[in-house]
């Protein structure tokens, strides 16, 4: 047994008073003058044995009243499993759950609230010399101070939840350094939270064993919620006029089906579309909402939902530019012949932006910057293009090569070594039917409405036969009647790379007049286009593409939230050509924003909050004791409340068994004892 405050022991000495009172006794006796007391002897020898007897009782009694109350007073203890209880002012570190999840309730009340209140109790629990830290999600630095218990209160007066969640082995991270900073050795973590499954990270705890943590979970009730997960157009190109197609996924994490739900989606402040869904429970939903482009440039989109009590996730903000260029750049042999047919094709259609050379007068400059990239029958390849062709398939783009009847065989198959394509043979000069059109590969999503076996399909006069290696990973899109490639396409590359085993000028192939050359090089140029996110997550490490024609040495450009007063300066980096700007973590509210450069707008972006908190699965009170147990580290402590139970009553008994109260009640019953004595015994 060990004494929170042994220096009440000296209260013991108190003892000595009764004794004294005993052995000295004050008390005055008046004379009674009898005539015979012949008979009264008996009776005096009898009541002066009793009366010593109810004398020695009563001061026991005395004696241990004042034992009792003094080891009361210092409050003894049993230590738990070899714990050491450090005596002297305290330093304490209380995490308050603030995320969107605490927004649930339970049979208390809002969650959030209830981590508040036991908050408020811990740091009534303190004396006025500890020191107290208050921290959030938010990882302010407002909360990377130590306060007083006044301060302490007025900062979780103020506390409201926010978009920011945290993962628990990053939050005690966060407190045992700040905690081991100060240097005391009386230190305590404490984290209220609701523990949900995608941020309880247990396993990943790493807490230093001077310092007591304690958790206390404030599991909600279980609760529906539906959200909108993620959104995606079933084209990569938006176009004003054009018909789009808007996929969006619902989901229903609770084990309630969900009938006869709505979704709405507006387009730039105006709703055009309404859709009903029913989801079955822990599962998802697709919608598609159809509609007609009618903005060029930026458009601001958002659906929503409609779902309580859990709110924050039932809007999904996104953009998109419906004024996109697809930048085509073809490099023509000297005795080409079916440039023109190219530039007829790409130059009818404004989408895309055009540019043909010849290949001993090529900009390198320009290759960095399109989509698209045609080797019309070049013979051999300079040693710069390969290095630009070799910079470009590090994009996301497309490689299309298209070869000539008189090729320096060892450069080519170099270059499509560096493709993953097969080498090739020598050219064969047999007339070549195009065979079949191999849907199955996924290339021709799109194109054809419906297939039909009697195809009027391209002639060739001649082509190269493929030499396939251990290195080449390709599929055929074309195919003649004995198998062979006529169009091939590398799979598994970060770019689309295509090649035609024939040239395609009038003499050789009947390939540009065909009705098949617009839909396949159109496709081919919409694979090239990276699209756009639609949307960013908040509180994620950001990198935004643009193409506005800047200097790394200019100031960047700035991020402001729409209808709102809010900007933010992202880092600004030129990485492989690609101009970026970068967001590292910050905790944007949901909503639209815009890239501006002094008052020019460049691109249209959609923040929307974390869906880590739509998951709203929590760990009970058994998996948090068995993780804890697992981890088995003796200065994790898990405080199951009960539900009227007061966080101060579960704190006295967390490291050890308290003595103070059995002394308590001791003392009172050793007074009881002692009245019983005086009125009963006579």
């Amino acid at each position: 047994m060990q004494f929170l405050y042994p220096w009440f022991l000296w209260g013991l000495l108190a003892v000595s008073l009764p004794v004294i009172i005993h052995l000295f006794n004050f008390r005055k006796y008046k004379k009674v003058y009898f005539t015979n007391v012949k008979f009264l002897k008996d009776v005096h020898y009898q009541s002066k044995s009793k009366s010593r007897l109810k004398e020695i009782l009563i001061l026991i009694c005395r004696c241990m009243t004042i034992i009792a109350l003094t080891l009361a007073f210092s409050q003894p203890f049993v230590p738990k499993n070899d714990s050491n209880i450090k005596v002297g002012k305290k330093q304490v570190s209380i995490f308050i759950d603030n995320s969107f999840s605490t927004n649930n309730i339970n049979k208390q009340g809002l969650i959030f609230e209830i981590a508040k209140n036991k908050a408020r109790e811990i740091v009534n629990t303190l004396s006025s010399n500890d020191k107290i830290q208050i921290i959030t999600n938010d990882f302010e630095g407002k909360h990377q101070r130590f306060n007083t218990k006044e301060d302490a209160i007025q900062l979780i007066d103020g506390l409201k939840t926010s978009a920011s969640s945290k993962k628990l082995s990053d939050v005690i991270s966060r407190q045992t350094d700040f905690l081991k900073s100060s240097g005391s050795l009386n230190n305590q973590i404490y984290y209220l939270s609701d523990f949900q499954t995608t941020v309880s990270d247990m396993s990943s705890l790493k807490s230093d064993s001077t310092i007591a943590i304690h958790f206390i979970p404030l599991t909600p009730q279980k609760t529906n919620n539906v959200y909108i997960d993620t959104c995606w157009f079933e084209t990569p190109i938006q176009q004003k006029g054009f018909i789009q197609k808007l996929h969006v996924i619902i989901r229903n994490t609770g084990d309630k089906v969900i009938e006869n739900g709505t979704a709405k989606l507006y387009l730039n402040d105006v709703q055009l579309a309404l859709s009903n869904y029913s989801i079955q429970a822990n599962s998802k939903a697709e919608n598609i909402f159809t509609f007609e482009c009618k903005k060029n440039g930026v458009n601001y989109g958002k659906v929503s939902i409609e779902d309580y009590p859990i709110n924050f996730d039932d809007e999904l903000y996104f953009t998109f530019n419906a004024s996109p260029q697809i930048k085509v750049v073809q490099i023509n042999s000297n005795d080409n012949s079916n440039s023109e047919a190219f530039a007829k094709l790409f130059n009818s259609d404004s989408l895309f932006h055009f540019t043909a050379y010849n290949e001993k007068n090529v900009n390198y400059a320009e290759i960095k910057k399109s989509n698209i990239l045609i080797l019309n029958e070049l013979n051999s390849f300079s040693s710069g293009l390969i290095n630009e062709i070799t910079n470009f398939q590090k994009k996301k783009g497309s490689l299309i090569i298209i070869p000539n009847k008189q090729i320096e065989m060892a450069g080519y198959n170099q270059l499509l070594n560096q493709c993953k394509l097969p080498n090739l043979n020598l050219f064969d000069t047999a007339t070549i039917k195009t065979d079949k059109i191999e849907i199955g590969t996924g290339f021709f999503d799109g194109v054809f409405e419906k297939t039909n076996t009697n195809l009027n399909l391209p002639n060739f006069r001649g082509r190269y036969t493929f030499k396939e290696n251990l290195q080449s990973n390709f599929e055929k899109l074309l195919t003649s009647i004995d198998g062979g490639a006529i169009l091939s396409r590398s799979k598994n590359t970060i770019n689309d790379n295509y090649f035609f085993n024939s040239p395609l000028n009038i003499q050789s192939s009947n390939f540009v007049k065909h009705a098949l050359f617009v839909p396949i090089f159109y496709k081919m140029s919409f694979n090239s286009v990276q699209p756009e996110p639609l949307f960013y997550l908040s509180g994620q490490n950001i990198s935004i593409q643009t193409n506005y024609d800047f200097n790394q040495t200019e100031i960047p450009p700035v991020i402001k939230q729409l209808n709102s007063k809010f900007e933010l300066i992202p880092e600004f980096k030129v990485i492989e050509n690609k101009k970026q700007l970068f967001i590292r973590g910050s905790e944007l509210n949901s909503g639209y924003y815009s890239i501006q450069k002094a008052d020019s707008t460049i691109a249209g972006i959609a923040f929307n909050f974390n869906k880590l908190e739509s998951n709203l699965e929590f760990l009970n009170k058994t998996e948090l004791t068995k993780k804890i147990s697992y981890l088995n580290q003796k200065n994790l402590h898990l405080l199951d409340l009960e539900e009227n139970e007061k966080v101060s009553e579960a704190i006295e008994n967390i490291d050890s068994l308290k003595l103070w109260k059995i002394f308590l009640i001791l003392s009172l019953f050793f007074i009881l004892i002692e009245s019983l004595i005086i009125r009963f015994l006579k």
